[in-house]
């Protein structure tokens, strides 16, 4: 029987480290004040992820397979969103 929550676990991990932040074509986005905006409420949801996984936790009290995938997997990879995010939009 197939894992429930295979589809949701990402099969190559990746860091922060891995994006190439020397090579944004700054040019091309400093003047883009509509996707500053974006950019940074996107960074903004995302570190707000403990806070969702605290209440999903909540409401998943009898899953312990949710539970744990959300703890293990979902709330570190949100959270390296906003972090990478924020980065992004720091560079730019």
């Amino acid at each position: 029987m197939p894992d429930s929550h295979a589809a949701f676990v990402a099969p190559h991990p990746w860091s922060i480290e891995q994006i190439a932040f020397d090579r944004i074509a700054h040019d091309r986005i400093v003047r883009e004040e509509t996707w500053f905006h974006v950019l940074a409420a996107a960074s903004f949801v995302e570190s707000l992820a403990d806070l969702y996984t605290h209440n999903l936790l909540d409401h998943m009290k009898g899953d312990a397979e949710a539970s744990q995938w959300l703890r293990e997997r979902w709330q570190p990879e949100e959270l390296q969103h906003g972090r990478a995010l924020r980065r992004y939009v720091e560079t730019v």
